[in-house]
């Protein structure tokens, strides 16, 4: 049943789109109101009022279903309501286009009517009713000591996109007008909207891509907008999230630890350079589009210029936005060599082990247990104790990783995780196999299982052989082992997947030798009863 939800969120996402239109409309008639004067017969004094009267009345309108969107992709309490409220706007434009249609005996715009009634039709079936139980949804403004991030902060980001947009399309608006160039109609503007929105968003996230690159990472992951290409187990995937209409990330990991802190400054800062500089040409080729032959697409040209400076802008004020920290926000934390950089810089060590031969045993453990005491809570706080806790396995030191692994656990359900399947993989492994706990391995098993379109990789036959051997079946537990070590033998040589090798060489020692499996299980029990002696 969450697909009619989802559906009904992308469809008041596009909505939304149509607040830029009509908030460019009120600022197109704002601008011609400039040079209106009545003439010597117009007795409407009232003319202006009324000009202005419509675009605004129209922005109004928009702004529900942008709310609507807006609450339910940030999870507000407040979601439902206003998906209703959209829902019921939705359903009165059916009703005035339908009665307009008949009174015009045009039906140019009848098919976008029928569409907003559909939309509207289905957010009262998937919001109308509240009988479900309540979803426990992530805190996703949890600040840390020395984030940098603010209340306030948001609240000057968001008034700086609005206002830098709306003076924009004003001044935009007037420019067009005095140079002759043609406004398109409303869908080629929202289309150009669009292609703007992932174009910028490309650019910013190239600029981090090369300024990466330039200080010796490598990319593992990279998006913009709907398109998301990722490298697991050695092979890149391509993606299509039309969920995602907009934003973007790069996901690029460190080859060395020299320099580790500057080179991170380097990469955060290319993305908003990017944007600057992809602003200030775009603005360039509007301004001098007139007479020239891409005059045509100077909205275009103005669209980017609006998002990419305005990003630059926005992104640089330190702020954490639906569970993301902004550029300014990361840049501030890693130059500030506060509390929160000691996250940074233990998260870039262990990604290190994907490109390295540096393994979990080689992690400074200091670094991963200063980091984890600034970050309390979220989904860092949560791989950081993971991390400890391959560490320690690594090690072979079980009651300490066993310690930091109930720390994990109990962060699980207050993260967000692009990919929980990998937690919940080693969730399983370690529980089944080092903790013996039948009913936590059965639980993360479960979790792991629900995932939706999940890959059966080598971390998931490794958990899966683990669980099915603590249930005492040898025979099937060697079917999963093999599958699953097949597939760990053709990962990259690295230090990351060196560790999932080795944990199937320790799986196939517990099939061969069951002994060893039982004397690992004493051992841990004479060790935890001695400390609680203790």
């Amino acid at each position: 049943m969450q697909t009619l939800p989802r559906l009904v969120r992308f469809c008041l996402g596009v909505e939304a789109l149509g607040l830029l239109g009509s908030i460019s409309l009120f600022f197109s008639v704002l601008a011609s109101l400039r040079s209106w004067a009545p003439g010597e017969d117009d007795t409407s004094a009232g003319s202006p009022l009324l000009m202005l009267a419509v675009p605004l009345l129209v922005t109004l309108i928009n702004a529900v279903p942008a709310m609507a969107w807006w609450t339910l992709r940030t999870s507000k309490s407040s979601a439902r309501a206003w998906t209703v409220a959209a829902s019921f706007v939705n359903l009165l434009i059916l009703v005035f286009g339908v009665r307009m249609t008949l009174l015009t005996r045009t039906s140019q715009l009848l098919p976008v009517y029928c569409l907003c009634g559909a939309v509207g039709v289905m957010g009262l079936i998937a919001f109308w009713r509240n009988d479900a139980p309540p979803r426990k949804i992530p805190n996703k403004h949890i600040r840390h000591p020395g984030d940098g991030t603010s209340r306030l902060n948001e609240y000057m980001a968001t008034a700086v996109s609005i206002g830098l947009i709306g003076l924009a399309l004003q001044w935009e608006s007037g420019w067009a007008s005095h140079h002759g160039l043609p406004f398109p109609s409303l869908v080629p503007f929202l289309i150009v909207i669009e292609l703007a929105l992932v174009i910028s968003t490309l650019c910013h996230e190239l600029g981090h891509m090369a300024a990466g690159w330039a200080s010796s990472m490598t990319l593992r992951s990279f998006q913009a907008g709907p398109f998301r290409f990722s490298l697991l187990g050695g092979k890149w995937q391509i993606q299509v999230q039309p969920r995602k209409l907009y934003g973007g990330a790069s996901g690029m990991v460190p080859t060395t630890l020299k320099r580790l802190r500057s080179n991170l400054a380097v990469f955060i800062l290319g993305g908003p350079v990017a944007s600057l500089l992809v602003g200030a040409a775009c603005l360039i080729a509007m301004l001098t589009a007139p007479g020239r032959g891409w005059q045509t697409y100077w909205m275009f040209w103005a669209m980017m210029a609006n998002f990419s400076l305005t990003g630059f802008l926005a992104n640089m004020i330190p702020q954490k936005a639906g569970g993301t920290y902004s550029d300014g926000a990361q840049f501030y934390q890693i130059v500030s060599d506060g509390p929160f950089a000691r996250a940074h810089l233990a998260l870039a060590m262990v990604s290190t082990s994907l490109v390295t031969p540096l393994r979990p045993r080689d992690y400074d453990q200091a670094v991963l247990a200063a980091a984890a005491a600034s970050v309390f809570d979220g989904e860092r706080a949560l791989l950081l104790r993971l991390f400890s806790c391959q560490h320690y396995l690594d090690c072979g030191w079980i009651p300490e990783a066993l310690a930091c692994l109930e720390e994990a656990e109990s962060l699980y359900e207050r993260s967000t995780f692009y990919n929980p399947a990998e937690i919940c993989a080693e969730f399983l492994f370690v529980n089944a196999f080092y903790k013996r706990d039948s009913a936590a391995a059965a639980l993360w098993s479960e979790r792991l299982q629900s995932i939706p379109k999940l890959e059966k990789d080598a971390g998931y036959w490794r958990g899966h052989a683990a669980l099915i051997l603590l249930n005492g079946d040898r025979e099937a537990a060697r079917d999963a082992w093999s599958k699953g070590f097949v597939l760990a033998r053709d990962l990259p040589p690295c230090g990351a997947y060196d560790y999932t090798r080795s944990c199937f060489e320790r799986l196939r020692e517990a099939l061969e030798h069951p002994d060893r499996l039982q004397a690992l299980t004493a051992a841990l029990e004479t060790r935890v009863t001695a400390g609680a002696d203790s």
